[in-house]
């Protein structure tokens, strides 16, 4: 009886074993399987996070482009306006030298926009954060140009206008950015690039 007794013990004891060991291997498996989850979750959220960046990004950059293709149609206006003031006129107009300068002008913008959106996506949006008073598109039109290291004389050809017009949009620009006399207006632009 007693070795009944023992041989149920030891019976009892290897089940009790048995299913420990299998509760234990259960629980182990269910700890990976939370682990592996909370691993996907954290990678899965890494990836919408670098997806909504990216989409900032993208957004960002669509509206570098907007703002400088409105600089770009501006100045395409400004052209037209001044040839239908000379035909209005009964100036003599030579189409031919217009047109001419006006492809050059527009490979100079778009390699003026193509250079600032590559190199400084914010350049735009980090001008009129310093301004003091709201910039026209014109006024950004003269900072990219000064960003680029144009001078006066550069940007008055490009922009069919006279030097004195030049200057006396820089002189409004330091206004516009509260910057004193001795401040270097295009350095001070080249700092925000």
């Amino acid at each position: 009886m007693v070795e009944l007794v023992l041989f149920l013990c030891s019976v009892l004891i290897y089940f009790n074993l048995k299913y420990s060991l299998a509760r234990e291997k259960q629980l182990t498996a269910e700890k990976n399987e939370a682990a592996l989850q909370i691993k996907y979750e954290k990678e899965e959220q890494a990836r919408l996070k670098a997806e909504q960046e990216l989409l900032t990004l993208q957004q960002q950059k669509l509206q570098n482009e907007v703002m400088a293709n409105q600089l770009h149609l501006q100045h395409k206006n400004d052209v037209l306006l001044q040839l239908k003031e000379k035909l209005s006129n009964q100036e003599s107009v030579n189409i031919q030298q217009i047109i001419r300068e006006e492809t050059l002008t527009d490979n100079d913008f778009e390699k003026a926009k193509f250079h600032i959106q590559e190199m400084h996506p914010e350049f735009f949006n980090n001008l009129n954060k310093q301004a003091k008073q709201k910039l026209t598109t014109l006024d950004l039109k003269y900072c990219a140009y000064l960003y680029l290291g144009m001078d006066t004389k550069m940007i008055a050809n490009l922009l069919n206008v006279e030097p004195k017009s030049v200057r006396m949009t820089k002189y409004r620009l330091k206004q516009k950015f509260d910057l004193n006399a001795e401040t270097d207006l295009v350095n001070y632009i080249k700092e925000i690039g």
